[in-house]
């Protein structure tokens, strides 16, 4: 079985990007199925950071209204069998409704 990973962020520059490097050095390859990065419209570099990461890793990136914790990991596609959600401080707001561009 293979797991999808949601990322909820908000406002989490200088953070993010470690915790992405984390997830893809922790959770076995054979087990990662994909690593979904919410920004819930941050106001800082969070998007951007997510953004420089995309290239080295099997990783997408969406962009939310600020709507909460709560509506990340379930709305927008369907994110498969069993999400890991990070715990505070990682765990922040989501909506997912747009790519990053």
């Amino acid at each position: 079985m293979r797991i999808s990973v949601v990322i909820p962020a908000f406002n989490e520059e200088g953070n993010i990007g470690r915790l992405i490097e984390e997830t893809f050095a922790e959770v076995p390859d054979s087990a990662l199925g994909e690593v979904i990065a919410v920004d819930d419209a941050s106001d800082d570099g969070t998007a951007a950071e997510i953004k420089a990461l995309l290239g080295k890793y099997r990783l997408c990136a969406i962009s939310g209204m600020g709507k909460g914790p709560d509506k990340a990991p379930r709305s927008g596609p369907a994110f498969g069998p069993p999400a890991i959600r990070p715990s505070p401080p990682w765990m922040a707001t989501g909506r997912t409704i747009r790519p990053i561009s």
